[in-house]
Parts: C-alpha cells; sequence; structure tokens
C-alpha cells in the first residue's frame, strides 16, 4: 500500500447546492457548479452571473469532464471516507476506459483515411511518456487544490494509455483494412481527447497556480487576505446595517439578505471620511486643552513670582519694627508658604489633569488615524471599536477661579493690623487695588494702592478675574451694606475713571461705563468731566484729589473735592450687588509716568 496525501474534499463540493458536483459545468470565472444549479440560479435570478464571485459567464458554460470524471470515482469509491490516493492503488479511471471509448467509437464513427497506424504508434509514445510521470506520494504536498489536480492529470494520462494499448491489441488481430481503420480511428480519437483534455487541465492548474501566486504577492504587498469564517470566500462587501464586512453568500442568506452592502472598496472612503469628520473635533479640543495648559503653566509661574515679590515686601515692612514683629513676621510668612503649598498644590493637580487629559486626547487620535493608516478589512472589523473610542466624555476645561496667590490677604493693611496688635497708630489705606484683576498695561505699586500705566504690557496669566479687554482695577474689598468712603489722587492725569462697580463675571468682553452696565462713576477724558453715562459735569477748578462716598442703602455714590468738599456729582440707584471701588486710567502724554494713588487715611483706635 503506497503513502497517502490528504484530499480536500471540499475542492468537491457545490458552492450552492454544498453537495458533490453533478454535472458539473466551468464558468467564464473558473468557479464550478452543478449544472442543474446554475439553471435555476440563472432562472430565479434572470441573470448569468457567477453565484460565487458575480462575474458574468455565458448562458451554456461548458461542461468540466475531468471534473465530473473524479467526483463520479470518489463517489463509487467512497473515496470521501478515506483520507488520501496513492498511485500505488489501482486506478478506477481505467476499470471504466473501454466503455467510454466505446462510446466515443459509438459517436464519431471512423473512415478509413481518417486513421493510420502513425496515431497508434503515437498514442503508444504518449503511453510511454506516461510512465515517467512521479507517483503520486512522490510529490510534496503544496497545497491542497494542486494535489486534487495532479491526480485529475495522472489519472487522464494512465485511462488514455492502457486504451489505446487495449485498442492497438485489437487492432493488430482483427483482419481487414476497415476494422484496423476503426481501431486506429478509436485510438487517434482518444489519444487526442484525451491529450486535449490533459493539455486542458494542465493549462488550467498552470493558470490557476500563476493565478494564485499573483494573487498571493498581491496580497503580501497589501496584507493577508481575509475569508469569511462560514463559508470560506474572501470578504468582499460591506453590510450598512450591521456595519461589518462579509462575503458574497453571506448577503444572499437571510441574516443580510434585506440590508443595503455596498463593496469593500467603496465602503472604505465613506467610513475613513466620517472618521476624518469625528476627527476634527478632537483636534480642535485638543488645541483648547493645550491653550489652557500653557495658560496654567503661566499662571503655576506667576505663583511662583507673587510668592517672590510678596515675600520681599513683608521683609521690608516687617523691617521697620522687626524687634516688635518678630513673631507676627513668622506668622505672616507660615500663612503665605501654607496658601502657596495650597494653590500651588491645587494648581499642580490642575496641570496635571490637564497633561492626563491631553495623553488620553493624544492616544485617541493616534487610535484614529492609524485605523485610518489600516487596511480596508482590519480598519473595518475594528471600525465599530474605534467609533465607540471617538466618543468623546471630556468636557471643555475651565480655568480655576481664586488659584492665584491672595496678595491683598497679605499686604494689605499690614501695618495697620500689625499696629491694632502692638496698640499704635499707624497709616491705613482704605482700599486695597486687587492685583489678580489688573490689567497687563497697569502697573501696581508694592503696596497696592497705586497704578500706572507706562504703555508696556506685562506677561500675565489670563486669569477669569483679571480684565483683559480695558486697562481696569478693582479693589479687593467689596461692599454690600453701609456708608464707605476714600480719597483718590488723581493730580495731573489726563484721562481716568473712577467710582465703583459690580463684579462683572465677563471681563474679557465689551463693558460699557454706565450704571446699566454695573458701573458708578465720573470719567476725565480729553479735558472734559463726565458722569458714566455720559452726561457732562462743569467744574470750576481742576481737583487734585476725588473723594468717594458710597451709601449702599440710600443707593448713593457721590463725589467730592475734598479741598472744599465741593460736590461734583452724585448717582442714585437702587444697589442688589456687592460694589468694589473701580479705577480705569488712560497712557499719560510724553514722559510723565505719574499714576493715580488711593490716599491714606489717619485713624486712631481706642482699646475697649
Amino acid at each position: 500500500m503506497g503513502a497517502r496525501s490528504s484530499f480536500p474534499v471540499e475542492e468537491l463540493l457545490c458552492p450552492v447546492c454544498n453537495k458533490i458536483f453533478k454535472n458539473p459545468v466551468l464558468l467564464n470565472c473558473s468557479h464550478n457548479i452543478c449544472k442543474s444549479c446554475w439553471e435555476k440560479f440563472c432562472k430565479e435570478n434572470k441573470s448569468w452571473e457567477c453565484p460565487v464571485c458575480r462575474r458574468s459567464s455565458s448562458m451554456n458554460p461548458p461542461f468540466n469532464l475531468a471534473l465530473n470524471r473524479l467526483c463520479e470515482v470518489c463517489t463509487n469509491e467512497k473515496m470521501l471516507k478515506a483520507p488520501a490516493f496513492s498511485r500505488a492503488q489501482e486506478n478506477p479511471l481505467r476499470q471504466s476506459a473501454p466503455s467510454a471509448v466505446l462510446k466515443r467509437k459509438a459517436r464519431y464513427p471512423a473512415s478509413p483515411g481518417q486513421r493510420n497506424s502513425a496515431q497508434i504508434t503515437s498514442a503508444t509514445g504518449e503511453n510511454e511518456r506516461s510512465k515517467t510521470t512521479l507517483i503520486w506520494s512522490d510529490i510534496p504536498k503544496k497545497t491542497e487544490r494542486a494535489s486534487v489536480e495532479h491526480f485529475i492529470q495522472e489519472s487522464q494520462r494512465a485511462s488514455a494509455a492502457s486504451e489505446i494499448q487495449e485498442w492497438s491489441q485489437r487492432a493488430s488481430t482483427v483482419s481487414g483494412q476497415q476494422e484496423r481503420s476503426q481501431t486506429a480511428s478509436a485510438a487517434s480519437e482518444i489519444q487526442e481527447s484525451r491529450g486535449a483534455s490533459a493539455a486542458s487541465e494542465i493549462q488550467e492548474s498552470r493558470g490557476a497556480s500563476a493565478a494564485s501566486e499573483i494573487q498571493e504577492s498581491q496580497g503580501a504587498s497589501a496584507g493577508s487576505e481575509v475569508f469569511c469564517s462560514l463559508h470560506r470566500e474572501k470578504l468582499k462587501l460591506f453590510c450598512l446595517t450591521d456595519k461589518q464586512p462579509i462575503c458574497v453568500l453571506c448577503r444572499d442568506s437571510n441574516k443580510h439578505k434585506s440590508h443595503d452592502c455596498v463593496p469593500i472598496d467603496e465602503a472604505v472612503p465613506d467610513l475613513k471620511n466620517e472618521l476624518q469628520t469625528v476627527l476634527k473635533p478632537f483636534n480642535a479640543k485638543l488645541e483648547v486643552f493645550k491653550k489652557v495648559k500653557q495658560t496654567l503653566d503661566q499662571t503655576a509661574e506667576h505663583i511662583n513670582n507673587q510668592v517672590k515679590h510678596t515675600e520681599q515686601k513683608i521683609n521690608q515692612d516687617f523691617e521697620e519694627i522687626y524687634h516688635f514683629l518678630q513673631n507676627e513676621k513668622a506668622a505672616r510668612i507660615a500663612a503665605l508658604r501654607r496658601e502657596e503649598e495650597q494653590k500651588s498644590k491645587m494648581m499642580k493637580e490642575k496641570i496635571e489633569e490637564m497633561s492626563t487629559n491631553i495623553s488620553s486626547l493624544s492616544d485617541t487620535i493616534r487610535a484614529i488615524e492609524k485605523e485610518l493608516k489600516a487596511e480596508d478589512i482590519p480598519f473595518l472589523q475594528n471600525f465599530k471599536a474605534t467609533k465607540k473610542r471617538s466618543q468623546c466624555s471630556l468636557p471643555d476645561p475651565q480655568l480655576v477661579s481664586g488659584s492665584l496667590i491672595d496678595v491683598a490677604e497679605h499686604l494689605g493693611n499690614l501695618q495697620f493690623r500689625v499696629w491694632e496688635k502692638m496698640r499704635g497708630i499707624v497709616k491705613y489705606t482704605p482700599v486695597i487695588l486687587d492685583p489678580n484683576t489688573a490689567h497687563p498695561s497697569l502697573y501696581l505699586s508694592e503696596d497696592l494702592t497705586s497704578v500706572r500705566r507706562p504703555g508696556t504690557w506685562q506677561l500675565l496669566p489670563d486669569n477669569p478675574e483679571r480684565f483683559m479687554k480695558y486697562p481696569d482695577v478693582l479693589g479687593i474689598e467689596g461692599f454690600s451694606s453701609g456708608n464707605h468712603s476714600w480719597q483718590v489722587e488723581v493730580g495731573a492725569h489726563p484721562q481716568w475713571f473712577l467710582g465703583v462697580a459690580t463684579e462683572n463675571k465677563d471681563r474679557n468682553g465689551t463693558l460699557g461705563v454706565s450704571p446699566k452696565d454695573g458701573i458708578w462713576c465720573i470719567i476725565l477724558d480729553c479735558g472734559k468731566y463726565r458722569a458714566g453715562g455720559g452726561m457732562g459735569i462743569t467744574l470750576k477748578r481742576r481737583p487734585q484729589e476725588i473723594r468717594v462716598a458710597l451709601d449702599y442703602e440710600r443707593g448713593e455714590v457721590s463725589f467730592h473735592d475734598p479741598k472744599d468738599m465741593t460736590l461734583i456729582y452724585t448717582h442714585k440707584d437702587r444697589f442688589t450687588e456687592k460694589l468694589f471701588p473701580y479705577l480705569n486710567i488712560g497712557r499719560a502724554a510724553g514722559d510723565n509716568q505719574t499714576g493715580i494713588k488711593i490716599c491714606q487715611s489717619e485713624l486712631s483706635v481706642t482699646v475697649m
């Protein structure tokens, strides 16, 4: 018993009925199908397309004799149950060869002039050449299809040689020229028929092998082909309903029969465009996060600068009363350090959060971009997961209000508060300007009581409290009840606004200077005085100081010349929000670098 090699049973199954071929026909696309299945399929679909690849074919495709004979042999000998073939076994095709020859002889009667002994000799030579063919077990196993094709080729050759030899012997014993002529004609016909069939099979085998090699070469460059797990067909279509690649047989199944399907090469561009659309808001959001992170980095750096500057000022103020205030100094520094630690920690956490979000968005973008560059089939297989991952749940980042060091808390009225503990008399400034609200073009003094506008901008963080469109600044302390007053030294400055204002949340947008905009002030502009809202004011002389008085309960904001307490103007309204001291300063002409200053007050405190 010869050695066995594996036999691909699925190669003998019809792709439509999934049974062994019965009267197979060969379509133009090289797929085989049972003749009855082909006729039924064409009748139902009213077209002559291959059920496997949907390519057009002829209405009457040729009969595949070799495949039909192989299917008959496999059926008769129960080869579907056997794991292998062997040349050492008896060739079943030889047993049926005489009957096949008789049928051919009856169909094509020979004439004496058409057959000769040279054809018999040629057939004998073909038989000799068939003997040199390698036995089945000696051929290396390459592919299952190659095994079947080789088996068909060898079987045809062996059967042809046997029939030629048998009819040649009969020709030598039969008397008469007509019998010899008919014998030679039959042998020649067998030789021609078998030779043509074998040549056709060899050509088809070589063509299929070459096509397979080309396809494998293309597949190696474009990525490995993916086949349907159910039908073992290439995935050529994409189901728009289920969002997954399918084969042509899946399309005709009940699961996808009613679904819209398109070819792979049409689905990929549309789906890539869809992901490109999803990618755009991610890039936009990434830019927003980067911008906010940059602002946070600037804020963190500014916090450090604030800490250094504040610490320096604290040291200077405490140096004057160092011997009496050693403990107070340590307490103030400790408070500053605690706030620094707290707000730096908060800012560090916020920056880490931004970095994490940016990293997450960057990973998502890279993953989507990677999927966009992937091969078609892997791209479609991962499309659902990629689309699900592309859902962004991160909200837009928000800057944290109150993230800066509360400089005014440490420096504002510092000597006064210390003086209360010393039970002495010190100078007191009723309004302390908040540097965290000052426009970048405004420069505040170290004690936060004066402001000037030299014409250059400071590099300051864009925190929510800061005015960024107009050169405004607010006082640190707001008033929601009671009577409050302070004096502002305006000197010879040519342009200023001063009064009270509500805590406007949008400090980057357009803001008027009238009561309806939440600002009650008077204005000096181009040498003319006017009230906020447009009403002009006539003054006998130009005041060097302006006294601002707020009576919250009565709804009045009045402005006086403190030199003789002459009333300049009074706003009357009904206040419902907290009011803050408000200043706006224009640029001084020429080299005049003077600013506006909050005047100090002399107070005496009696301890009860």
